[in-house]
């Protein structure tokens, strides 16, 4: 259970009746975006220039870490899980951006049988693997079981052998006391009719049918989170003859004992990939670049989703550059234009942030107009999958070559090695701790207060839950108390500890030493750096008497923090007391054998006893923004994912901002990289207050109504009214939308026919309110439209039939 822990770009102001009439064509960039700043007279800021990325390409860059691999079955960071998201897939998948809801993807559907201990999936016909390989029902199970039984407890297996067997490692299965978990030689030397038995209790869970294309998972138990399971990228399909072909387990019962507990390093599958996604693994330059390019062959010809993307990626290229060394060139790419999608540090956060367009608000889906000239987008609100915690330790271990606890005893020169074990010197410790001062110190304030294990945003958490709060009054009431008096009137000696240069650990245990000392003189605690790889010892053998590590959950579920926590490798290293660990798990296994109607309750109710318990110091979850180039299309977040989905993504033009304002006909143009033109034509009286109007032009579209098609011009138009988003702003009159088209845009469509339809969140709908003009010798399209939306080109189709030869 150990975890990773846009033709043009350019944005202008149109004055109230300008009329610009743009120059058709894919110009260059740079010239593009030149030619419209000087009919303005306008110049983009020298921060801001246009990006130098092609349309057709992503790039992203890594800084300071990189994927150490992308066996799937091995994988357990998030840079191997972000390219291994890219080129395989998954059972199922996340609908958008809804951790929690789910669509079929390899599968055509599934069914869970009543005692909800059977899992089947039809896979979908047609599929196949980039090496042209045909996908099978036995190529998936054979995926699940050469992982579970290639793992150990510190890959993602776990995730699985839990469900399926009640244990953590599968060679529980002949040891369940653990005794051989991530011991290779160990296991070799069972007998041979044990690992036999092992290993078929293994393919007997996972079971396949090549002819019905289904396969099964047997659960031990109702499992309330496996298509959650299924959903993360460690629940991928491979292609078992590729597998073999490339030394990974053979799949006989009589060799798996061989390949048991493989390291990335050590796995021939660590820098190539064969998977059935949007994208191909097209070359890895260790410490500097992973390229990914479209997969030509893609399966997927139908949406998974109302408005989704389908056919071939509109990607042809992603670029992830990797700078283990250096300063952070993140800052830098961002503002010149070299880089699409990055993490960005608060610092390199308050330096864009005036180079923004478009902000959107996660919490709230409402964007925000910033600033006209700006050329990237923010995602505000986001909050951090990961959490920080300051985790007690309930029987420090004595011995080794440095002492945290002074005498060992409550004698004013020490601690006794259960110092925790006393609720009220645990309830004192979290009075003590200053968090504002924390959050400040560590994060810029821009983090919330944690309420318990239990992370927001996700099932059991709630605002109304109780926490505790800085309080040298209650700090000092609940001292009084401790070991019955004792702590009070004798006093006490322990040394927190950090690893030098982290500087979140150290401010945990200064403050922890102020905020105490200061309420007793005879209170000391003394603070000392250590090397990372004594800290890590320490902390690994429970030595260290408070110690501030992290989680990132692998779902966005409850259970998979309170595990960590109070049952796996948390509580085993913070040496959590029995009566603790079995109120927790008597409650963890509640919650999660509830029905979704009273999980949330049930949830709820672990948090509070973690509160009531005072288990442990619950530090912060921090905010993420995020920041990606305003070319950037179709970008949402999904918490689930490990980093963008590419898939989803098209980039394309650079948005224009248009000012708009009552009483005053005005028209507002805009291009296509096609070479199609636009007119926005606005009546004075159409709008009733001054507002700016956003174009982005050359969007995808998908999903056409039903006896319909959709060619090849879509366009999103948002209004804003003092920099908030109006949706579908609708107009007092009919205003008047002007398309010069050509063929390209036209396609296949029927050009006496054809229609603009909107997108209304769920399908298309005509757009017109109103009759429509065509003039098909100028190919020019006039539509009155009464709101603002996301519009597409449609109409039905010029169908081309052969003649049928015989021979």
């Amino acid at each position: 259970m150990y975890r990773k822990f846009w033709s043009v770009l350019f944005v202008i102001v149109v004055a109230l009746a300008a009329l610009i009439v743009a120059q058709p064509g894919r110009w260059s960039q740079a010239a593009q975006s030149s030619q419209f700043a000087n009919l303005l007279g306008l110049q983009r800021p020298s921060n801001a220039p246009v990006s130098t990325v092609p349309y057709t390409t992503a790039v992203e860059v890594w800084y300071g870490s990189q994927a150490d691999g992308i066996d799937p079955a091995i994988s357990y960071e998030t840079g191997g899980g972000h390219i291994i998201q890219q080129v395989y897939e998954t059972l199922i998948t996340y609908k958008r951006e809804k951790p929690n809801e789910f669509v079929p993807l390899l599968a055509s559907g599934w069914t869970i049988a009543p005692d909800g201990k059977t899992y089947t999936f039809t896979l979908r016909p047609g599929i196949r693997f980039h090496n042209g390989a045909a996908l099978t029902a036995e190529d998936v199970a054979f995926t699940f079981r050469r992982g579970i039984l290639a793992g150990d407890n510190q890959t993602p297996q776990w995730l699985f052998t839990e469900p399926l067997f009640n244990i953590d490692d599968v060679t529980q299965l002949i040891d369940p006391g653990g005794g051989l978990i991530a011991n290779r030689a160990a296991l070799q030397a069972q007998s041979p009719a044990v690992l036999q038995a092992a290993c078929l209790t293994v393919t007997q869970a996972i079971q396949f049918d090549n002819v019905a294309s289904t396969v099964t998972f047997h659960l031990a138990r109702p499992w309330t989170l496996f298509l959650d399971t299924l959903a993360g990228h460690w629940g991928v399909a491979m292609d078992k003859d590729w597998l073999i072909a490339n030394g990974t387990w053979n799949g006989s019962c009589s060799t798996w004992q061989n390949y048991y507990s493989t390291s990335m390093s050590a796995s021939p599958l660590r820098y190539i990939a064969n998977g059935t996604g949007p994208f191909m693994l097209d070359h890895w330059i260790v410490d500097t670049e992973i390229g990914l390019k479209r997969n030509p062959g893609y399966w997927l010809s139908t949406p998974l989703w109302p408005g989704g993307p389908s056919g071939l990626a509109r990607l042809e290229t992603v670029l992830i550059k990797v700078f283990l060394t250096g300063s952070d060139p993140t800052c830098d790419m961002f503002s010149a234009g070299t880089t699409d999608f990055g993490a960005v540090s608060a610092a390199c956060g308050v330096t864009l942030s005036n180079q923004v367009l478009l902000n959107y608000d996660q919490l709230s889906s409402v964007g925000t107009l910033r600033y006209p000239t700006g050329t990237l987008k923010s995602y505000s609100g986001v909050l951090a999958v990961s959490a920080n915690d300051a985790f007690f330790n309930y029987d420090i271990a004595a011995g080794g070559p440095r002492n945290y606890i002074g005498s060992g005893a409550l004698d004013g020169q020490g601690i006794p090695p259960d110092f925790f074990n006393d609720l009220h010197v645990r309830k004192a410790f979290n009075y003590s701790f200053n968090w504002t001062q924390y959050i400040a110190d560590v994060y810029s304030g821009q983090a919330l207060q944690r309420r318990g294990p239990i992370i927001k945003g996700i099932l059991g958490y709630t605002d109304t839950q109780p926490t505790y709060f800085y309080s040298p009054t209650l700090a000092l009431q609940e001292f009084s108390q401790a070991w019955g008096g004792q702590v009070l009137s004798q006093g006490f000696v322990m040394t927190l500890t950090y690893n030098t240069g982290n500087v979140a650990r150290q401010r945990v245990a200064e403050i922890l030493k102020a905020d105490i000392e200061a309420l007793n003189p005879n209170f000391h605690i003394n603070v000392q750096a250590l090397s990372v790889t004594d800290y890590n010892s320490d902390q690994n053998n429970s030595r260290i008497p408070i110690f501030r590590v992290g989680w990132q959950q692998d779902m966005p579920h409850p259970h998979n923090w309170l595990v960590p926590y109070f049952a796996g490798i948390y509580a085993n290293r913070q040496r959590l007391s029995a009566d603790q660990r079995a109120i927790y798990q008597a409650k963890t296994e509640a919650c999660l054998a509830s029905p979704a109607a009273v999980a949330q309750a049930c949830y709820e109710d672990i948090q509070n006893t973690a509160y009531l318990s005072a288990t442990d110091i619950f530090l912060a979850q921090s905010f993420a923004p995020q920041y990606v180039r305003a070319e950037v299309q179709d970008y949402y977040i999904n918490t689930a994912l490990a980093g963008p989905l590419f898939y989803v993504i098209s980039k394309g033009p650079l948005p224009t901002v248009n000012a708009a304002t009552p009483g005053i006909d005005q028209s507002i143009p805009f291009t296509s990289t096609t070479g199609a033109t636009a007119d926005l034509n606005i009546p004075g009286g159409a709008i009733t207050q001054s507002m700016n109007i956003v174009i982005e032009s050359d969007l995808p579209a998908y999903d056409p109504p039903i006896g319909f098609s959709l060619g090849n011009l879509a366009f999103d138009l948002k209004a804003y009214v003092s920099n908030t988003l109006v949706s579908q702003l609708a107009f007092s009159s009919p205003v008047t939308l002007t398309l010069d088209y050509n063929e390209q845009v036209k396609g296949s469509l029927v050009e006496d026919q054809l229609r603009l339809f909107w997108w209304n969140g769920a399908l298309w709908e005509d757009a017109a309110c109103g009759p429509y003009s065509r003039d098909v010798i100028n190919h020019v399209l006039q539509v009155p439209i009464c709101h603002l939306s996301k519009f597409a080109l449609g109409g039905t189709s010029l169908h081309i039939f052969l003649p049928l030869i015989r021979r």
